[in-house]
């Protein structure tokens, strides 16, 4: 018995380890207030993104505002250019670890993997991800400096 709460301790401790809180800027959270964000084996300045492979992103934040709906959008800003991402599950109330209606004051976790495509050229890239209330106001707004690979 003792052995299979050894493995799982091992393996939270390996997950811990590989998953770092992010060097990110809020980008205009005006209705939320951005704690972390963390993603999956990012361990520099730049977190680097493989190319065919998948990447997970935790975003904790405080909701400033009630809200029914939470939309996520994603851009990717390379050299001031900015273009949008598209997202298979843009619902950030379903799947993703917070349950809506949103709530004045609680906290949220919001928790989403997304595609690395091999089409993706080899370029460094700010990632701008934000969570969108129903009055269109930014629950959150991060940037993620990154580079694909």
């Amino acid at each position: 018995m003792h052995y299979k709460i050894f493995i799982v301790f091992v393996a939270l401790l390996g997950a811990c380890v590989a998953t770092d809180t992010v060097n990110w800027s809020d980008c205009g959270s005006t209705a939320g207030e951005v704690k972390s964000v963390v993603v999956a084996n990012c361990h520099s300045d730049r977190c680097i993104l493989k190319r065919g492979t998948n990447a997970t992103l935790a975003i904790t934040f405080d909701s400033k505002v009630s809200s029914k709906n939470l939309t996520a959008v994603v851009y990717g800003d390379v050299l001031g250019y900015k273009t949008k991402f598209p997202l298979p599950n843009s619902n950030a109330c379903k799947g993703v670890g917070v349950e809506c209606p949103l709530e004045e004051g609680k906290t949220y976790v919001y928790t989403d993997t997304f595609d690395v495509k091999q089409v993706y050229p080899r370029v460094i890239v700010e990632i701008w991800w934000e969570l969108i209330t129903d009055t269109g106001d930014k629950a959150v707004c991060v940037i993620i400096p990154a580079k694909i690979n």
